[in-house]
């Protein structure tokens, strides 16, 4: 292949040169022409062209004459399958094409070409940040993902530079993502708040708002409130609680707000502020009470007048007073406080001023306790004068004894004691119990009947209105006293009497309180008829009569103020004017009687 030959007919010269062998072929010009090649033969020679050449018709003085064959153009071609056939003059080679390699051939074709895997050649010919994809005798360089091919300025068929995806339009992350830029590549991130979900669009991510605020664990910490906002969320503390620099996973940390200490206090004036986890309380102080509150603070505290509640806050027997914020409760005069035993502030309890120390009322006065009070009178003997000092009343003494109507009523004495007085009956009278409005009654004391009889023996005693008389008996005489009695009576001798009591003729015979005449002998007594006792007349007058006794003792009554034993003749009895001893009358003398 690539040549031809041509057997040359003999000229006449040749033909009479055969008989001598003539090498053709060194003849000059050849004989063959150009891009021959001159075979010589035994009376010939042949001339084939060269590999490469063909014969063709000879156009010039050579008879044979060689052109270039364009093996290229040859069916089949002379160099395989994704080669390249490249004529030269009087061959031609064959190249693999680009993107293939030549191997040993195993056919007809000059060579044989396979495909250069250009993907795994070294150095790489696609260059940093790029894809080779090997094709059939050639090969694709694409840039990676995220990287865009510029103008070459190497080796390689391509450069690749990042694409700076993050600022192309549309973004290719989507709404509320965010998009990074790497080399060769970028991330979409949803915006914090947001959670990607399978993209259902041209962005590689599509993000919806994260609800954080039902997220596990919970984003704000405790004692937060969470409020879900589009892309985001707003952790506020709760009421009561403050925000302090987090020191854990939340994004907020809570503690709890001391309200009671914050300025101005939450609970305004007169309130107790008592805090308590993430909140406070306000409460009105003891004697306050809330009303609508009307301004900034929780509560608005009113003063309770506490002395118009129902029921009292005091008890009884105390005065409540009212106080900003509060109330007193005072027992009232007459009370004093004890220890309360009920709802009351204070148990009043009545005081028994008639004991307290020094006494309320004063000297020479009673105290009479009453019911939350006391009275203060003055004892009996004392008035009540305007007083001077700290008792309620000043008693003096009450000189009853000036007073009118006297206090001690008739026939008595009345003598003034401090604070009292004393009646005592005057002398010869004696109390008995009062029925009127004098202290004591007095009444004539028949002194008479008293014993020991006040008069003394042989006396009779003469009861007189607040005294009495003691008179000696018939026949005694007074002497002065010398004992218990008011008088002592002596025996009186009436027969040393001067006159004799006895008259002429008679014989005096002294007794004990009296005396006894008889006539003497020879004479007998007649009736009396002058001073002396008998009168004595001559015997034989009366000699007809019966003698009576010698004691010629006629008076038809003897007084005595004392029990007696009457003489013989006579019977004791009770008059309205004493004791008498009355007789019978032996005889016509008659006696005067004894009214002592």
């Amino acid at each position: 292949m690539g040549h031809s030959s041509w057997c040359g007919t003999p000229s006449k010269a040749t033909i009479s040169k055969a008989r001598t062998h003539i090498d053709e072929c060194m003849d000059q010009p050849s004989p063959c022409g150009y891009k021959s090649r001159c075979n010589n033969m035994l009376g010939s020679f042949m001339c084939s062209c060269l590999a490469g050449y063909r014969a063709i018709l000879p156009s010039g003085p050579t008879q044979f004459k060689c052109t270039d064959i364009n093996e290229c153009n040859e069916q089949p071609s002379p160099c395989g399958n994704y080669s390249t056939c490249n004529n030269t003059i009087g061959s031609f080679t064959c190249t693999c094409q680009a993107g293939y390699r030549a191997i040993s051939p195993s056919g007809p074709t000059r060579i044989q070409c396979t495909d250069i895997n250009e993907c795994i050649e070294q150095p790489s010919p696609c260059g940093n940040y790029s894809t080779c994809n090997n094709t059939i005798g050639s090969f694709v360089c694409n840039c990676q993902a995220g990287y865009r091919a510029i103008s070459l300025s190497g080796p390689t068929q391509i450069q690749c530079t990042d694409i700076n995806e993050c600022i192309e339009q549309p973004s290719p992350c989507g709404n509320y993502s965010t998009c990074n830029n790497t080399i060769g590549s970028f991330t979409c991130t949803c915006q914090a708040g947001y959670r990607s979900i399978s993209p259902s669009g041209p962005t590689r991510i599509q993000c919806t708002d994260i609800n954080e605020c039902i997220e596990q664990p919970f984003p704000c910490g405790n004692y937060s409130t969470c409020n879900n906002t589009i892309g985001s969320f707003v952790c506020n503390c709760q009421a009561g609680y403050r925000a302090i620099s987090p020191s854990g996973p939340t994004q907020i940390q809570c503690t709890d707000i001391n309200e009671c200490i914050e300025q101005p206090s939450p609970c305004g004036n007169y309130s107790i502020c008592n805090n308590t986890i993430g909140s406070f309380t306000c409460t009105c102080q003891a004697g306050y009470r809330a009303i609508s509150a009307s301004g900034p603070t929780r509560i608005q505290c009113t003063d309770i007048n506490e002395c118009i509640e129902q029921p009292s806050p005091c008890g009884n027997y105390s005065t409540c007073n009212n106080t900003i914020g509060s109330f007193t409760c005072t027992c009232q005069a007459g009370y004093r406080a004890i220890s309360p035993t009920g709802p009351t502030q204070i148990q009043c309890t009545d005081i028994n001023e008639c004991i307290e120390q020094p006494s309320p009322c004063g000297n020479y006065s009673t105290c009479n306790n009453t019911i939350g009070s006391f009275t203060c009178t003055c004892q009996a003997g004392y008035r009540a004068i305007s007083p001077s000092g700290p008792t309620r009343i000043q008693c003096t003494d009450i000189n009853e004894c000036n007073e009118q109507p006297s206090p001690c009523g008739n026939y008595s004495t009345c003598n003034n004691t401090i604070g009292s007085f004393t009646c005592t009956c005057q002398a010869g009278y004696r109390s008995i119990s009062p029925s009127g409005p004098t202290r004591i009654q007095c009444t004539d004391i028949n002194e008479c009947i008293e014993q020991p009889f006040p008069c003394g023996n042989y006396s009779t005693c003469n009861n007189t209105i607040g005294s009495f008389v003691c008179n000696c008996q018939a026949g005694y005489r007074a002497i002065s006293p010398s004992g218990p009695t008011q008088i002592q009576c002596t025996d009186i001798n009436e027969c040393i009497e001067q006159p004799s009591p006895c008259g002429n003729y008679s014989t005096c015979n002294n007794t004990i309180g009296s005396f006894t005449c008889t006539c003497q002998a020879g004479y007998r007594a007649i009736s009396p008829s002058g001073p002396t006792r008998i009168q004595c007349t001559e015997a034989d007058l009366l000699s007809s009569r019966t003698s009576p006794p010698t004691t010629v003792i006629t008076s038809t009554a003897l007084l005595y103020t004392s029990p007696i034993t009457c003489p013989a003749g006579y019977v004791f009895s009770s008059t309205d004017k004493g004791m008498e001893c009355s007789g019978t009358q032996w005889c016509n003398v008659t006696i005067p009687r004894h009214d002592n």
